[in-house]
């Protein structure tokens, strides 16, 4: 390759950039302002317990243990930061709560980054391979590069990873990724040809910068594990370098990958799945995988987070042994045809980045669907390779017009799906407008709906759920949970019981069948659930407080007072509590500290009835 002043890329045309830049702002601002979403941002960010609060110690927990079956610790540890940010100096007026609003603007500054590192990854390729220097005038070659990087910052599929806070996670591997495929094309830019290896000072830099990228990548999302494929496809098509010293610098990555495939694997292992696809069967889950990419990459409409193409789904519907056929034709078009190598790169960085989750190896979200929009995000800069290198070559005003017409118009549907994400009613209602089977969509408006108190919307949606899915253990969790609203307490202990049987280890279940069993005072019942949801989550207030009152009807006071106070620890200003531990100890005969606590109980709720006639009564000398 042509050997170009790095600064020259870096400085690029200050127009295409701010045009960019402008583009994305205009277009995804809204997302700024939309709200957290059941959509797993709960689990990982506003109800995270680490974050509650964050800190250094909580923060240390992602390095030394995974969370939720993944280890992702540099993701968290961002995540924790915002949080600390948001709960110091982003407060939402009236709550305790995490600010929404700073975590989608990170998430819109990521994908600007981002769009300026597909710009100057363009750059490098393009403009060098076209033997022109950056600071050419050539309008056009500039308007060819600003188109592709366009491509990556206006195409659809990437509303789902931006809009989403948990979509950090995408954006942030993203970021190191396209970093780390960058300092590896400086690697051939800088070598000495005069010396066998060409490893200079300069090289060793950008070196250490490749591969310290490509761990924060892995680091924040596995998928990254893939970036050794997609630096030999480049040194295969565009650098031609010597592979055997290429494969020998990536030895460390390989390391890496390798580590971070046996320990996110052992975290999700393939007994998580509902259906575990047979082996001769994943080569053609792979090929249905990479034909749905292509057609929403050709034509995105109808684009949703729950698509329900699982694989048992695709096993049913026989279409799998067919759609195949697309992506294997293109693939030996590419690989057997005399086309430019630029473009053989743009295919091989669309088709590899995908590779880890087009379902040869089984991952979690394989239950809900094996295809999502966020898993494109990274891929999406093959295609916007092709483009510029395509206007590049063919400097012709009909193209360059065609393709911003294209542009504006993928613009426009973004702006048509970024709304969705607004919040939970939006986005579910939406998912199930393109996957009427989404039992997903059905829990979470059921959720949403019964936040809002509609309990009549919130159980048929849970039992919509129910039906279309029924192993969806949440489902039937959730819906004892309402029927214990309306007092139907039978009915929650049989839904919290089948809940169970298809997830013995969820502890709010477990603690909610044995709140159930104490209220309808089947307190022997309620002992083992109760002390199998503390084992598994010993900060539940709940669950302490339904202890302490099943080993007060024992006749355990010690073991009473003792999870009594464990709730007043998890929950300091509980009315109940305070009058409870005050009856035990006046039973007890101790008079002086049952007042203290029955005023305790008053200064909580001062219109609390029966503390105040605990308090006479304990005054009067127990009479």
């Amino acid at each position: 390759m042509k050997n170009i002043n790095d600064k020259q890329f870096l400085t690029g045309p200050i127009l295409i950039k701010t045009i960019l830049i402008s583009a994305i702002l205009l277009l995804y601002r809204p997302a700024a302002f939309f709200d957290f979403l059941l959509w797993d941002d709960g689990i990982n960010i506003y109800n995270n317990p680490y974050f509650n609060p964050p800190g250094l110690g909580n923060t240390l927990h992602f390095w030394l243990s995974p969370f939720e079956k993944l280890y992702i610790p540099l993701t968290y540890t961002i995540w924790a930061i915002l949080s600390w940010l948001s709960l110091t100096f982003i407060t939402i007026e009236g709550t305790s709560g995490l600010n929404p609003a700073l975590f989608h603007t990170v998430n819109i500054i990521l994908h600007i980054l981002n769009t300026m590192m597909v710009y100057i990854i363009l750059n490098r390729i393009v403009t060098t391979r076209a033997g022109i220097d950056i600071g050419d005038s050539d309008l056009k070659i500039n308007l060819a590069l600003g188109a592709g990087a366009a491509l990556f910052a206006l195409h659809p599929v990437q509303a789902e990873p931006v809009c989403w806070a948990t979509g950090m996670k995408d954006l942030l591997c993203a970021f190191f990724s396209l970093i780390s495929i960058h300092q590896f094309l400086l690697l051939e830019a800088v070598a000495d040809k005069s010396k066998p290896a060409g490893f200079s000072i300069l090289k060793k830099r950008h070196y250490i910068f490749c591969l310290l990228s490509f761990v924060a990548a892995v680091l924040t999302k596995p998928v990254a594990i893939i970036l050794p494929l997609i630096y030999m496809a480049i040194d295969k098509w565009l650098l031609k370098t010597n592979i055997y010293l290429s494969l020998i610098l990536q030895i460390p990555m390989l390391l890496v990958g390798a580590a971070s495939i046996v320990i996110n694997k052992s975290l999700q292992p393939d007994s998580f799945l509902t259906f575990i696809p047979p082996l001769w069967t994943r080569i053609f889950i792979a090929g249905d995988t990479a034909a749905f990419y292509l057609l929403k990459l050709i034509l995105p409409f109808h684009l949703a987070p729950d698509y329900g193409r699982t694989p048992e789904f695709l096993l049913q519907q026989g279409s799998l042994y067919f759609t195949w056929i697309l992506p294997a034709l293109f693939t030996a078009f590419i690989l057997t045809t005399r086309i430019d190598p630029v473009y053989k790169t743009a295919a091989s960085v669309f088709i590899l980045a995908l590779i880890p989750v087009s379902g040869i190896i089984p991952f979690e979200f394989q239950n809900i669907s094996t295809v999502a929009d966020r898993y494109m995000y990274l891929s999406v800069a093959g295609p916007s390779l092709a483009l510029s290198a395509f206007l590049a070559a063919n400097k012709n005003k009909v193209f360059l017009l065609l393709s911003f017409m294209l542009l504006l118009i993928l613009g426009v549907k973004t702006a048509h799906q970024i709304v969705h994400w607004k919040s939970d009613d939006t986005l579910f209602t939406h998912m199930l407008r393109i996957n009427q089977n989404s039992y997903k969509a059905h829990n979470n408006l059921g959720f949403s709906a019964a936040t809002k108190g509609n309990y009549a919307k919130a159980e048929y949606h849970f039992r919509e759920s129910a039906k279309i899915n029924p192993k969806h253990w949440k489902a039937y969790s959730n819906l004892g949970s309402l029927l214990m609203r309306y007092d139907r307490t039978e009915e929650a202990i049989e839904y919290f019981q089948k809940a169970l049987q298809f997830k013995p280890d969820a502890h709010r279940t477990l603690s909610s069948l044995g709140d159930a069993l104490v209220k309808k005072g089947r307190f022997d019942e309620a002992l083992q659930y109760l002390e199998d949801a503390e084992k598994r989550d010993p900060n539940n207030a709940k669950t302490q407080y339904n202890l302490a009152l099943v080993f007060s009807v024992r006749g355990e006071p010690d073991k009473a007072l003792y999870h009594y106070f464990e709730t007043l620890r998890l929950k300091p200003d509980d009315a109940n509590t305070y009058n409870n531990i005050g009856a035990l100890l006046a039973s007890q005969g101790e008079m002086t500290k049952a007042i203290y606590y029955f005023n305790r109980a008053l200064e909580v709720q001062p219109d609390f009835i029966e503390a105040r006639n605990n308090m006479n009564r304990a005054l009067s000398g127990g009479r």
